[in-house]
This record gives C-alpha cells, structure tokens and sequence, in this order.
C-alpha cells in the first residue's frame, strides 16, 4: 500500500524556520541557509505568527532581501494555517527549526501536526556557551528551571542542538542532552564567504583606510531585561554614553536599537547630540563601516570583530547566569574573560581609555580579539561538509518519519473504508 501511494510521488525537502524575538535568529541560521540552497534542492519557509515580525525585530533591509532570495516568508495565522495545511497535504521532508530559547505557540502547532517531520534547534545569535575547562562560570538555578520549563517540557532533549561552539562544552549535557544530539558546527555567519555576499562586495573594500579623519564608533543597545539587565543599571549605562558621547564631541557615533527599547525615550537623550545618529541596518554593516565597536553586553560585538573592527563591552554584570564567569569576586562576560573584547564598568575608565586611543591601537586591540575567535569559534570551511551532512541526514530521518506517516494515513484510511462498509450492510438490506 505504502509503495503504491508513494509511486511517481517526489518528496520535496522543506525547512521551516520559526521567528520570535531577535534578527539574532537570522544571523544564526541564514548562512546555514545560504549554503543548503547551493548544495541541496531545498524549499526555505520563514514562519511567525506575527504579522509584523520583521518590523518586531528591526529586520535590516538587507536581510530582508536576502529572506527572500533564499525562501518565502510566511507571516500571521492565517498564512500559517495555508502554509501548514499545505504542508500536511503534500509528499515533504520537513526539518523544522527554531532558537533553543523557548517553545512558542505556532512551534507547537507545527509540531503537533507535522509530529513526523524532525525537529533542530539552534543557539541564539553568537554566543559561546561555557567550555569544559572553565570552572568558575556563574550559575543560576532560576533560569535553568525556567528553560526546563518553557523548552524541555515540550520537547524534551532528543532533537538534535546546533551549537557553535569550537570545543566541547558540558553546559547541555548537563540538562540531558546526549553528546550525539550536539553538533559544534562553528559560527558560519563569520565566514568571509557568507560575509562577502551579506555586503554584496568583498568585504576588505568596506573598511576605511584614512588615518587622518576623526573616529566612527558603532553603539549597538540593549533594554531592560529580568535576567542580565536590571533598570537601575540601564540607565547608568544609557546616562554613561551620554556623558561618552558629550565628552568627544569629534567622534561619530551610530546608535542602533534594540526591539525591545523605546525609541522616543532614546531619542529624547540623543538626538540633541550633533555627534549621534540611529541607524536599522545589521550589526555587521554598521561594525564594518566604523572604527570601533562600544556595546552592552551583546553578540554584535563577536559580529564587529568578525568583520574587522575592534570591540568593548560597557555594562556592570549583576545577576549570574551562564555566559558570566565569576573572577576576583566579580562578574564578567564570557566574551571578555576568553579576549573577544574589551571590558568596563566605569565610566571614566572607559573615557580615559578612549583619550589616548589611535588607529594603531585599534589595529593591534582588533588582531588579538580575531586570533581569539578563531580559536573559540570555528570560521573557516572546515565544517561545511559536516553541515550538509547534518541536514543530509536529518532530511533521511524525516523521509523515514514521512514514510511512518503515510503508514499510518493508509491504515486510517483502510480502518475508515471498513467501518464505512460495516455500517452500510444494514442500510443494504433494507433496501
């Protein structure tokens, strides 16, 4: 039966991308993406149920072309009702994904209803998780409860967990997951390939050479958050880059918001700086095109060392979490501590360091942050086979799954054709 229906039927490979919260997700994923449609016949889904995601997200337009050079996007409820029963009606292998950080409403309508497909996950944006050598990482046993329960609960720990680390790191085995689940694909968003087609131009003629010319400094932000962020420190850290942006009223500084924030409240700030303005485009583009990068604690900056330019994270680490480790009794980021960047908390600390800076400086300060993300996250083409692998096999696994689906339509259908016949015996008779 199973071979009769599956006669002269291609299976189509699908990957289903979930949006929620951050263009981080699409940092991650889209160089996978990229890649794939250059290797396999793949059909690429962007799902959210949010008609407006993109504009939620500060979704750069670059980025947005790209989407849709790549796949199709498919926003708001009822675009993912069509898309989901159009899917639950046709021969697909469907690898569907989404950021580890939790499980949301149209994730599990998804996967309830294509429950044959096979699930992969993926860490948010750039972030390194903690290697196995580091013994001092911070813990925090609210958070990991809450991820138990938002994430684990749902889909436990048997799908498969892109991670991009280089080394092998305990933090998820720790919560169940098996070593053969995890895979270090490395940070293929920072492959001078994906980066040269994100700028559309080799990536080295991005830079600015003129040495003569006042600095540009690209300031990525982040809001107010319960776990790394608390209110009182947002504003020392939002009052502190005022007081940064007054005190070198010759540098050039780009703001870029994050979703979460207000604009009017930042405006209200700044805008009355002659020094200050705000863009939208990605992270990347913005670190490419400026001298130095001064963030909050934040994965645009392991995205502007990619790109050439040196990185400082500005921001007073209060609540322990898994990406701070605890050193001389203080807490400082995991990117810090491993040397992809620079770190303060104060403030004429930072404008001290700042006043005797040159573009030499920046040269050495940006060579040393690169040598260590080579190190820490893989960036060349070493794992390409092993991501087309990954998928290849995952894209196997669901052609199994599909096949046990259409076993199961088949025995529904024959079960339903007999008892349809059962009860139509005495409307027989009677005739």
């Amino acid at each position: 039966m199973v071979n009769f229906l599956c006669k002269n039927k291609r299976e189509k490979k699908v990957l289903i991308l979930f949006l929620h919260d951050s263009t981080g997700e699409l940092f991650v994923t889209l160089p996978f993406f990229w890649f794939l449609k250059k290797k396999l016949d793949v059909e690429i889904y962007f799902i959210s149920s949010h008609k407006d995601i993109l504009k939620r997200m500060n979704v750069s337009s670059r980025y947005i072309e790209m989407m849709n050079q790549i796949g199709s996007c498919h926003f708001g409820y009822l675009n993912n009702i069509k898309l989901l029963s159009n899917l639950f009606n046709s021969n697909n292998l469907i690898i569907q994904m989404s950021c580890n950080l939790g499980a949301r409403r149209i994730d599990r309508i998804y996967y309830s209803i294509l429950k044959k497909s096979t699930k992969l996950f993926f860490t948010h944006a750039f972030m390194l998780h903690p290697f196995n050598k580091i013994k001092n990482i911070a813990r925090n046993n609210e958070l990991k409860s809450f991820i138990n329960s938002q994430f684990l609960s749902f889909y436990g720990n048997k799908s498969d967990l892109l991670i991009i680390n280089s080394e092998e790191t305990n933090y998820f085995t720790e919560r169940g997951w098996s070593l053969n689940a995890l895979h270090a694909v490395g940070a293929y968003g920072y492959n001078k390939d994906w980066l040269n087609y994100l700028f559309k131009s080799d990536l080295s003629k991005v830079k600015k050479e003129d040495k003569n010319r006042s600095l540009n400094i690209f300031v990525p932000l982040r809001d107010c958050h319960n776990i790394y962020l608390t209110k009182t420190n947002y504003d020392f850290l939002i009052c502190s880059l005022a007081e940064v942006f007054k005190f070198f009223p010759d540098f050039k500084f780009t703001i870029k918001l994050h979703p979460r924030q207000q604009p009017k409240e930042i405006l209200e700030i700044f805008s009355k700086l002659h020094n200050v303005s705000f863009s939208n485009d990605s992270p990347f583009e913005l670190a490419a095109k400026s001298d130095l990068t001064i963030g909050f604690w934040s994965s645009a900056l392991t995205d502007s060392v990619a790109v050439g330019t040196p990185a400082i994270e500005f921001f007073k680490h209060e609540i322990p979490h898994p990406q701070l480790v605890t050193q001389d009794d203080k807490l400082i980021s995991l990117n810090q501590y491993l040397g992809l960047c620079l770190g303060f908390d104060n403030l004429k600390q930072l404008q001290n360091f700042l006043s005797n800076l040159n573009f030499d400086q920046l040269q050495k300060i940006q060579n040393n942050q690169y040598s260590m993300l080579i190190k820490y996250f893989n960036i060349d083409k070493s794992y390409e086979n092993k991501i087309l692998g990954i998928f290849e096999d995952h894209f196997q696994k669901a052609s199994q799954a599909h096949l046990d689906q259409r076993l199961e339509k088949s025995i529904l259908i024959l079960v339903k054709k007999f008892i349809g016949k059962i009860f139509s015996i005495p409307r027989r008779i009677f005739l």
